[in-house]
C-alpha cells in the first residue's frame, strides 16, 4: 500500500520567524526508474532596460498604428492612429522614467506632425478620406493609410527615443530642433 503524500503548509504561528511561504509537496513513494529533476539553472541578471527595449516599443506601436489605418471608416482611423501614437509616447516615457502628461503629449505630437511635413501627412489624410468613396476609394485608402500610419508613428517614436535618451522630458521638447530628425526618420520609414 502506498504511503499518503504529505504537504508542508506555511506556519500559522505568530511567533514563527517571517519567511517566504512556499507550498512543498513531498512524497515518500518513489517511482522505480524515475530520476530527480535537474537542478534549476542559475538565474541570469535582470537587465532593467536597453535601447532595444525602446526600439521594440516603437516598432510594436507603429504596427498597431498600421492596423488602425485599416479601419474602414474615414477619420475614425485618424483618431485611432493618434490614440496609438499617444499611448506609444506614454510607454516610452514610462520606459525612461519621464513624467507623462496626456495633454502635453497630445500637443507635442500635434506640433511635431504639423512642423513642415504636410505633404506626407496630407497623403495619409487623403487616404482616410478616400475610404468614403465606394469601391476603388476604399481599396486605395486601405493601401495608403497603413503605410503612412506606420511611417509617421515610427518616426515620432524614434525622435522621442533620441530625445529621452539624451535626458530630455516632455517639458523640454523643442519642436524646432526635432523637425529635422523627424523628417529624416520619416523618410527612412516611408522609403
Amino acid at each position: 500500500m502506498a504511503k499518503r503524500p504529505k504537504f508542508d503548509l506555511p506556519s500559522t504561528k505568530t511567533d514563527a520567524p517571517a519567511t517566504k511561504s512556499e507550498w512543498v509537496y513531498r512524497s515518500d513513494d518513489k517511482t522505480a526508474g524515475a530520476e530527480p529533476p535537474p537542478p534549476a539553472a542559475a538565474a541570469e541578471p535582470v537587465v532593467t532596460s536597453t535601447p532595444t527595449d525602446a526600439e521594440a516599443i516603437v516598432k510594436s506601436y507603429a504596427t498597431y498604428a498600421a492596423g488602425a489605418g485599416l479601419i474602414p471608416v474615414p477619420m475614425v482611423d485618424m483618431l485611432a492612429i493618434a490614440s496609438v501614437q499617444l499611448k506609444m509616447l506614454a510607454a516610452l516615457a514610462e520606459r525612461y522614467n519621464v513624467p507623462f502628461h496626456r495633454d502635453l503629449g497630445k500637443s507635442v505630437i500635434a506640433s511635431l506632425m504639423g512642423s513642415g511635413v504636410s505633404a506626407r501627412l496630407g497623403s495619409g489624410l487623403a487616404g482616410s478620406v478616400m475610404k468614403a468613396i465606394p469601391g476603388i476609394g476604399a481599396i486605395g485608402g486601405a493601401l495608403a493609410m497603413p503605410a503612412t500610419a506606420y511611417g509617421v508613428t515610427y518616426a515620432i517614436g524614434r525622435v522621442f527615443v533620441m530625445h529621452f535618451e539624451s535626458g530630455g522630458t516632455l517639458l523640454t521638447v523643442d519642436v524646432s530642433k526635432m523637425r529635422d530628425r523627424f523628417r529624416g526618420e520619416l523618410s527612412k520609414a516611408t522609403s
